[in-house]
């Protein structure tokens, strides 16, 4: 029985040590790393792309049916308006960390309750093995994780420049043309 119920606790610390980590990870850097790789995607895609495509229209065409005034100023008001994050975005970063921390709660509990359990069962715990084969794992884990999502996972593109370009200039052309065809 001892020995069963030292492995269950070394397993429930062994799990509320990872999630905890992971989550700590998560929200102190690998969110800033994807939201800054996400952030240079579309900027590479923005700046390297339409401006081609503009330049690249007729000169007489355009400034016929465009009026640059008002493109600069719905660009302005576009940018004043997209700063900072929008209250939907951070109400789920909330949401999420909520959650993050409730399960680490939880597991916090489940490891607790069991550690109580046992040691009113009277069950020899080696807590202090349990303690150090941990802190020796997680320290061995988490700089292979760390080394992970700074050297693999945060350099990894999940959408690719060329996709994001020929979404763009899809939407801008579509909506150009609509435009143009709106003006005849």
């Amino acid at each position: 029985m001892s020995e069963q119920a030292n492995y269950r606790i070394n397993i429930s610390l062994h799990v509320l040590i990872l999630f905890t980590f992971l989550t700590v990870l998560f929200f102190t850097y690998i969110s800033k790393l994807e939201q800054e790789s996400i952030s240079d995607a579309l900027n590479s895609a923005i700046n390297d792309q339409i401006g081609g495509v503009l330049s690249k229209m007729n000169e007489s065409l355009i400034s016929k049916y465009i009026d640059w005034d008002i493109v600069d100023q719905l660009a302005k008001n576009l940018k004043e308006e997209a700063k900072g994050e929008s209250e939907e975005v951070k109400s789920n970063h909330h949401r999420l960390l909520i959650i993050g921390i409730s399960i680490i709660t939880g597991l916090a509990v489940v490891f607790s309750s069991l550690y109580v359990y046992y040691y009113m069962k009277g069950t020899k715990i080696d807590i202090k093995k349990i303690l150090i084969e941990n802190a020796i794992v997680f320290s061995c884990v988490g700089v292979i994780e760390f080394l992970f999502f700074t050297k693999i996972a945060s350099k990894y593109v999940p959408v690719t420049p060329d996709m994001l370009s020929d979404t763009i200039l899809e939407r801008v052309k579509y909506r150009l043309l609509a435009y143009l065809s709106d003006k005849n």
